[in-house]
């Protein structure tokens, strides 16, 4: 194997640079003890000692100022960074002190610095930290307990056409088969999905009577979606799912406005459909801060995908003049992307890697990343469905580090 194969574009917080030379400083803390009257002395180890890198790098192009000066910002920044050495691989560390850059008009075009780095780690004191899960949870609960005071304001059924209690039960209906078909898309093998189906088809049995009593029926919508959020232990495609009813009512057909029944019809199924929307983004942020990332890019995906949902719903809130539940859906979006931008700074990012032919998933591993241990991560991020015949020719997505 080539040692090009494992060489990797230098960078820092993501900046590009060029690497002609670097020297590594590592080993061990050791401490020597001389005692009177005695030849022998005692080395006391102290642990291992943080790594220091010299890197010699230069930046160039005919307008180099933008990297030079892109550069220069990152390192100038407190606090640790990424560092993707191009010998070493991914490192977590911070300038150790000052660094040095120089331009030449004999080298004109190019700017090089001498940067020491060193290994940042990790403080080992404790800290006082948010509970950002906890965060996201409370936000989502008070999310929900609006959806369903906003339900019981604009849901009625009573004292009026038999009609417009038909075509509300047909709408709610639609939901539970919504749900039906999302619990069978996510279910996990071992979860209750005959319980959550038997759920469903109770609700939908007491939907004319449910109906009749607002809250009642806003509970039990709301306990279906806190099932669906249990059914599965992979969490991404539940988070997915229970964010896909913002969709719902997209399909469902105008509720002409020319009586005041099919004004109250209208209404009705803008309770329900504003119902059902809340509730799912509220339970899909509880089960996004379940979900094991396992890279930054996953994590941002994720967070994107949360925040499309959830900005509509912001949307509705404000035109529909409901002022707390607008706050609410506005704070769960702002716990939401904090808890997962938390999450996604110790994670390492995707990169494309393309094997030149079929071989075994272990033997890709055991290239990227010295060891065939992690095969198993390289299938899964791939869905390769033969890991023992990994195609040749094609990107596959790998961690990067």
């Amino acid at each position: 194997m080539a040692w090009l194969d494992d060489y990797r574009p230098a960078s820092f917080r993501g900046v590009s640079f060029h690497v002609p030379r670097h020297d590594a400083d590592e080993g061990r803390r050791i401490q020597i003890h001389e005692y009177p009257g005695r030849d022998l002395p005692y080395a006391e180890d102290l642990g291992r000692s943080a790594g220091r890198y010299q890197v010699e790098a230069y930046v160039i192009g005919p307008d180099y100022f933008a990297a030079r000066d892109a550069l220069r910002a990152e390192l100038r920044k407190a606090g640790p960074g990424t560092l993707i050495h191009p010998y070493l691989g991914t490192l977590t560390v911070t300038v150790d002190g000052r660094f040095r850059f120089s331009e030449t008009e004999e080298r004109g075009g190019t700017a090089t610095f001498s940067i020491p780095f060193v290994e940042a780690g990790e403080n080992a004191f404790p800290q006082a930290v948010q509970d950002s899960r906890a965060r996201v949870e409370a936000a989502a609960g008070t999310v929900s307990t609006g959806a369903q005071e906003a339900f019981e304001r604009a849901f009625s059924v009573r004292k009026n056409p038999s009609f417009v209690l038909t075509e509300a039960v047909k709408v709610a209906g639609g939901l539970l088969t919504r749900a039906e078909d999302i619990a069978r898309l996510v279910s996990d093998p071992l979860a209750a999905l005959p319980a959550l189906l038997e759920m469903t088809t109770g609700v939908r049995v007491d939907l004319p009577a449910l109906a009749q009593a607002p809250g009642n029926l806003a509970s039990r919508l709301l306990l279906l979606f806190d099932r669906l959020g249990a059914l599965s232990f992979d969490g991404g495609p539940t988070v997915r799912a229970l964010a896909s009813i913002g969709d719902f009512g997209d399909s469902l057909p105008t509720v002409p406005s020319t009586t005041p029944s099919r004004r109250l019809q209208r209404d009705n199924q803008a309770a329900l459909v504003t119902l059902a929307r809340s509730a799912s983004v509220a339970e899909a942020a509880r089960k996004a801060t379940t979900v094991e990332l396992i890279s930054i890019d996953q994590a941002v995906r994720l967070r994107d995908d949360l925040v499309a949902r959830i900005d509509p719903e912001i949307h509705v809130a404000a035109d529909s003049g409901e002022h707390e539940q607008f706050i609410a859906l506005k704070e769960l979006r702002t716990e939401t992307v904090r808890d997962l931008n938390e999450r996604a700074v110790q994670l390492p990012r995707l990169r494309s890697v393309q094997p030149g032919a079929t071989q075994p998933h272990f033997l890709i591993a055991q290239r990227l990343y010295g060891t065939g241990a992690r095969a198993d991560e390289i299938a899964r991020l791939n869905a390769i469905r033969h890991p023992g015949f990994t195609p040749g020719g094609r990107n596959l997505q790998v961690l990067d580090g």
